[in-house]
């Protein structure tokens, strides 16, 4: 008989997912703040590790009901931002880590 044993998300492509102990179904049949969110180059492209791996090398973390991003690059200092007040900061700082 199928059991589900854990849910895990992707709020933003290609970071690291976090486990939940429920999650909604939408009427796309997707799950809610699964792929939510992702970044673009700037032809538009998505970052993904198969066009860029310096991806991998962020480590990040969603809290705050999906409301914060806090990111880290190698040994630097965590940075956190309010993924929607803080878009433009959050894109400085990616822009700046790919540079």
């Amino acid at each position: 008989m199928p059991h589900l044993a854990r849910i895990d998300l992707y709020p933003i492509k290609s970071l690291e997912g976090i486990t939940v102990e429920k999650a909604t179904v939408l009427a796309t049949g997707a799950l809610a703040h699964d792929h939510e969110y992702a970044f673009f180059d700037s032809q538009g492209g998505v970052v993904n590790g198969k066009r860029n791996a310096r991806i991998h090398g962020l480590r990040s973390q969603i809290c705050n009901h999906f409301q914060t991003l806090t990111l880290q690059a190698g040994e630097t200092d965590p940075q956190s931002f309010y993924i929607e007040e803080d878009r433009n900061i959050l894109e400085t700082w990616l822009s700046h880590f790919y540079a």
